[in-house]
């Protein structure tokens, strides 16, 4: 009798759970748009078939290719992925193998990419153990030799972490020549992406990709305004795509807020429905604009960083993003299994985790704060963030909104630091609670 390839049960059973797990996370991506960027997390080093890394391959190619097509609950076209499969040497068969068996979802599709992620680390430990234990073999004795040998061999087991861990003068130049000759083409008079506000932007170069920004406030300062106001202008001006983790509003409270905004119409008319006869014209208005606009809600009243991280990771795959805002930090749910950590440690953590995802996507992100009591005396400064730890450290930019008393309509925002620039800078601004915008005043 034929022996079963990857028997049920015994050494190759995990081996067998692998290639379906493949089957499975493959076959989703197929079958809906909304799974291909599930892909972005394996690497092709993580199959245990290697014609099923060429699929891989081949269907992240099809999505940069034909990212129009890329469309939720919407099936990839065969026959050019059939096409790309050939060009990358790969065999059509593969395809026809790939078998579907719980209807395709993101749960079901994360669920099976984890396991392929497993077995492909697992896979790289032990190739990593037989060549230490090879060399230790061979002789190896000295220890900055096994330190030196540890860290090459760790290097070849990066899996999806593929590519150069450096970039050399000559990368560093042409990237230079790549971002100034963007520059002049725009015509712009800053080099990042506007926020909004012509002195922050004069300040601080605009938002630019990899930074790490806070908007710091105590409550009733209008972080959220500010923030609302400035994810419009770069999806309306610089015609960007936006994601709002809003972790403290609903998607319909941001709605209303942004019609509002767009319409110039007090929010509380559009929440009642009250409108004068007025009113219709620009509400429409409002929503037409809003429709139109690439801007993107993501709401949870307890996403962790991991939960945001791969959220915003999926949509920057599908859309590259111009800006990602977090509102607000403090609500970030901290990471499982942390035991006693202080809360000024959580914090931390997920001001790292929101810095890193800023680094690793090169898109800005801007995380909303809270000051601790200090700030209800004074204006505020830097050290005033609530349980700062690393958020001083970590921010590329900082600034604090000031109201002097509840009732003022003019909110100062102070640039309390600004790693590439000017710092102390303040800006007056105007701040209409009910259409929920923010305008500099013109001096």
């Amino acid at each position: 009798m034929k022996e079963e390839l990857f028997p049920a049960s015994g050494p190759n059973a995990a081996r067998r759970e692998e290639y379906g797990a493949a089957l499975e996370v493959l076959g989703a991506a197929i079958q809906d748009g909304r799974c291909v960027g599930v892909l972005d997390g394996i690497a092709e080093a993580d199959y245990n078939d290697p014609s099923h890394a060429l699929i891989h391959r081949a269907i992240r190619l099809y999505a940069e290719r034909h990212r129009d097509l890329v469309l939720p609950r919407q099936r990839v076209d065969i026959h050019r992925l059939s096409q790309i499969v050939d060009e990358i040497g790969g065999d059509r068969a593969t395809i026809a193998q790939i078998q579907w068996g719980l209807p395709p979802s993101l749960v079901n599709a994360e669920h099976y990419a984890a396991i392929v992620r497993r077995g492909g680390a697992l896979r790289r430990g032990q190739e990593l153990a037989q060549k230490f234990t090879q060399a230790y073999r061979e002789g190896l004795s000295d220890l900055s030799e096994i330190e030196a040998l540890a860290t090459a061999l760790a290097g070849e087991s990066g899996g999806a972490q593929s590519g150069s861990d450096w970039t050399t003068g000559l990368e560093l130049a042409q990237l230079v020549v790549r971002e100034s000759d963007a520059a002049r083409e725009r015509g712009s008079a800053i080099s990042g992406i506007e926020t909004g506000f012509s002195t922050i932007d004069s300040t601080t170069d605009g938002y630019q990709g990899g930074q790490f920004w806070i908007l710091a406030g105590r409550p009733s300062t209008g972080k959220s305004v500010w923030a609302l106001n400035s994810a419009i202008h770069v999806a309306r001006s610089a015609k960007k795509p936006v994601c709002f983790v809003s972790l403290e509003m609903t998607a319909r409270e941001l709605g209303e807020r942004a019609i509002a905004n767009l319409a110039r119409l007090n929010s509380y008319t559009i929440r009642r429905g009250s409108f004068r006869a007025e009113d219709y014209p620009r509400f429409a208005r409002g929503c037409g604009i809003l429709g139109e606009l690439n801007l993107n809600v993501v709401e949870g009243a307890s996403l962790s960083v991991d939960d945001i991280r791969a959220r915003v990771r999926r949509m920057h795959w599908q859309q590259p993003l111009g800006l990602v805002v977090v509102d607000y930090l403090q609500l970030v749910r901290p990471r499982a299994g942390g035991g006693n950590r202080s809360r000024e440690n959580e914090v931390s953590e997920i001001s790292r985790g929101l810095k890193s995802l800023a680094l690793d996507l090169k898109v800005p992100v801007l995380a909303l704060s809270q000051f601790n009591r200090a700030a209800d005396t004074r204006k505020p400064r830097l050290s005033d963030l609530r349980e700062s730890g690393a958020l001083e450290q970590d921010a590329d930019v900082a600034i604090l909104l000031h109201r002097e008393k509840d009732e003022d309509t003019t909110i100062t925002a102070i640039v309390a630091k600004n790693r590439n620039g000017a710092r102390g800078v303040e800006v007056e601004l105007d701040f209409d609670g009910p259409t929920t915008t923010f305008e500099e005043v013109r001096k």
